[in-house]
């Protein structure tokens, strides 16, 4: 039985249809991808199945006592006072009790009678249920696996990143636990571990999940149904990404078939309507007409529209268009420099696509600002090769002009006649009164559009991209895909779209404690690579890894994991002893192992955080 039914849904702002009669159920367990381009009402219809946005027909069907978390794309200023506390908040009920508990025990002192003792172990007794004994370490899993650091748990929440806030609240909803979880864009602001830790989440989770991305290899690994709003209607597709992608080829394959052979019936009909209307068989021809009137017209399947560019002929570059030499990444604040990276003697040659991996947060931007001249190294040197022309698209689109039309904004990038500059501007979907639009205006998708259009009317031997993908949806990074795919010059670029990265890159930048080295190999190589100490040894770029103070580290570490396991069994141990406790109603018992609980708890709460930062 379904835990959310839509019936006969409509949704439109003034006169512009969004959602047109919405039938869908979401089972217990559910796992669904939402999809669809950008504008198309993914948010519109997330929001009004948590209540957020209203409708104007149809209605919505819930469980009783249905509990739904949702984490929306952008997220708003709280009143929390930081990060930790935002997220905590979900553990209300377990703090106030536990303050219960607190008073409990000093009153039991005081006056151990039977009433006192009874109070006190019902309350024990619920902190159990609830979890109070295991809510510290399932916070501790949650904001590591999402790669919130103590430093960004103690921020102010409202001070924070847009993405350790988005964090913030994936983490606050993955532990309310509700029966319905809706995720809009949760791989957004993710690295690779965190990715992959959130995806083992989702796939062991017990209740429901809808989730909307445009992240490919997400859907694939998360989704057993993938729901396509397309012409304000849904689609229901079984099966993953992939086997979506499948089954709406063949879907369109047949709809384009039954489409001719129907155009084809029609003309041969009209043929002969029109031969024999006033002739011997006109009383035939008319009984064909009137049938032909009853004919429900099909529909030619949509085409969609998406990114293109003729083949670009680039200037030659020499063989080695990117070098460095003993250089170190950084920033200088306040005359005291601060190191991000280490990078190794590399050489990115003519034509080659590469890819610069890392978690969030270690200083990649800044290396590409290096690159490009923006931020010096602190030492060493990087130079470009001969006859190198680059084109750069940061994440942030901060090069695009402000409070001017897109047309002006283009021109402003290479100033040709504005018929060609409006004809280039359609290959990136700005067609019409839209190339007239206030850039202020435009959403992240568009302004990526642009910025990418104003780079390769520049006709740049050279790439630079700092998360190109981060507001397209699908048919514009598989459209950029095939333009890189296709661009002779060389590319360096930033993403956390693996699909994206493994379709583009023939090797990589990595880095590894704070070191940028080159690895000769698409991303899915790497991860094997990754993965296998073996294959490691035989592929890795020539490090010291024999050195006595790896050795340590890796001693060290083994040690941490160890001395966590250590922990968790201790605890699994006074789980059943609280519970035999708990059964016997004996107070001390509970008092003791209880009192033992917390103080491991602390302490794997501690080792925990110690074991994230090695």
């Amino acid at each position: 039985m379904a835990i959310l039914s839509t019936s006969k849904l409509y949704l439109h702002y003034g006169d512009i249809p969004i959602l047109s009669n919405i039938n869908l159920d979401i089972n217990p367990r559910s796992r669904i991808g939402l999809v669809g381009e950008n504008g198309t009402g993914k948010t519109s219809l997330v929001k009004i199945l948590v209540g957020e946005t209203d409708f104007q027909q149809g209605e919505i069907l819930l469980q009783k006592n249905l509990s739904v978390g949702y984490v929306p794309q952008t997220a708003e200023n709280v009143k929390s006072s930081s990060v930790k506390a935002h997220i905590m908040d979900v553990f209300k009920s377990i703090l106030e009790l536990e303050n219960k508990i607190e008073e409990s025990s000093k009153t039991l002192e005081n006056s151990n009678n039977t009433t006192n003792q009874n109070t006190h172990l019902n309350l024990l007794h619920k902190y159990e249920m609830i979890g109070g004994y295991r809510y510290l370490i399932e916070f501790n899993k949650t904001v590591t696996g999402l790669n919130l650091t103590t430093e960004v748990l103690n921020n102010s929440f409202n001070s924070a990143s847009g993405g350790e806030k988005t964090k913030a609240n994936l983490a606050k909803a993955l532990l309310q636990k509700p029966d319905l979880l809706i995720l809009d864009e949760p791989t957004n602001y993710l690295d690779f571990e965190s990715l992959r830790w959130l995806e083992d989440f989702i796939n062991h989770y017990e209740g429901a999940v809808l989730v909307v991305s445009h992240d490919r290899h997400f859907l694939d690994q998360v989704s057993t149904s993938i729901w396509e709003l397309e012409n304000q209607s849904i689609t229901t597709y079984t099966g993953n990404y992939t086997k979506y992608k499948k089954l709406k080829s063949e879907h369109i394959l047949r709809q384009q078939k039954e489409y001719e052979s129907q155009k084809a019936f029609i003309e041969k009909e009209q043929a002969f309507i029109e031969k024999y209307r006033a002739g011997q068989k006109a009383r035939q021809a008319h009984g064909r007409e009137t049938r032909l009137n009853r004919i429900q017209l099909l529909k030619a399947p949509n085409k969609t529209q998406t990114i293109n560019l003729p083949d670009l002929q680039v200037k030659r570059t020499g063989r080695v268009i990117l070098s460095t030499h003993q250089a170190n990444i950084g920033f200088i604040e306040k005359n005291k420099e601060t190191i991000l990276l280490n990078v190794s003697d590399i050489e990115l040659l003519r034509g080659t696509k590469t890819a610069f991996v890392g978690k969030n947060g270690i200083g990649k931007t800044t290396f590409l600002k290096t690159i490009i001249g923006e931020i010096p190294p602190l030492n060493g040197i990087i130079d470009f090769g001969h006859q190198i022309s680059y084109g750069y698209v940061d994440q942030n689109l901060s090069y695009i002009p402000e409070n001017v039309d897109v047309l002006t904004a283009f021109l402003e990038a290479k100033n040709i006649p504005i018929n060609e500059a409006r004809s280039y501007l359609a290959r990136f979907l700005f067609t019409g009164e839209q190339v007239f639009q206030n850039v202020n205006s435009l959403s992240g998708g568009q302004l990526t559009r642009l910025q990418i259009a104003r780079t390769m009317i520049q006709n740049p031997n050279f790439l630079i991209l700092d998360e190109p993908t981060t507001h397209l949806d699908i048919q514009s990074r598989e459209a950029l895909e095939t333009i890189l795919q296709n661009y002779e010059g060389a590319v360096l670029f930033v993403s956390h779209d693996r699909l994206f990265i493994n379709n583009i890159a023939e090797q990589l930048l990595i880095v590894e404690n704070n070191q940028i080295n080159l690895f000769k190999g698409t991303f899915n190589q790497w991860e094997e690579f990754f993965n296998n100490s073996t294959i490691k040894k035989e592929n890795a770029t020539k490090q010291n890894n024999k050195s006595k103070s790896k050795k340590i580290n890796k001693y060290k570490f083994e040690q941490q994991e160890n001395l966590i396991k250590d922990l968790e069994k201790k605890l699994k141990i006074l789980e059943i002893k609280l519970n035999n406790a708990t059964k016997t109603q004996n107070i001390s018992e509970l008092s003791e192992f209880g009192k033992q609980y917390t103080i491991i708890e602390k302490q794997l709460s501690d080792e925990l955080e110690k074991w994230v930062n090695f």
